[in-house]
C-alpha cells in the first residue's frame, strides 16, 4: 500500500513536467519561423513568455505579433505573452529593462497588442 502511494505521488508530480516540456517544445517549434524574419535577431523562451530581439522596426509589427501570439497560444495550450525588446537586451529582465511592445493571446484570441 505504501509503495502504491509513493508511486502515485511520483506520477502526480512527474507527469505535469513531461506535459509542460512537450508544450514548450511545441511552442519553440511553432515559433521557429520568427528568426527567419530579417527584423528579428533572436527569440528566447521562458515558459509562456517569448522575448523577441528586434534589430529594426518593421511596418507590420502589429500583424507579426498577432500571428505569433495566436500560433504560440495554440501550440502551448495556455496563454502566451510576447515581449518585443531592442536587440541589445539579450539578457532582458521584465523588472529592470525596457521593452518596445507586448502582445498576449489567451483562449485563441488576442487580448493585448500594443505594437504599432
Amino acid at each position: 500500500m505504501k509503495r502504491l502511494f509513493i508511486v502515485s505521488i511520483f506520477l502526480f508530480l512527474y507527469i505535469p513536467t513531461i506535459i509542460w516540456a512537450a508544450d514548450l517544445a511545441a511552442l519553440k517549434l511553432k515559433l521557429n519561423y520568427l528568426t527567419s524574419l530579417p527584423e528579428i535577431s533572436w527569440v528566447k523562451f521562458n515558459n509562456n513568455d517569448i522575448i523577441i530581439g528586434l534589430n529594426t522596426y518593421p511596418n507590420d509589427l502589429h500583424s507579426i505579433m498577432n500571428a505569433a501570439a495566436l500560433h504560440g497560444n495554440r501550440a502551448y495550450g495556455f496563454g502566451v505573452r510576447l515581449w518585443v525588446v531592442d536587440v541589445k537586451y539579450k539578457n532582458w529582465n521584465v523588472w529592470k529593462d525596457p521593452y518596445i511592445c507586448t502582445a498576449t493571446a489567451r483562449y485563441g484570441k488576442i487580448e493585448v497588442n500594443n505594437c504599432r
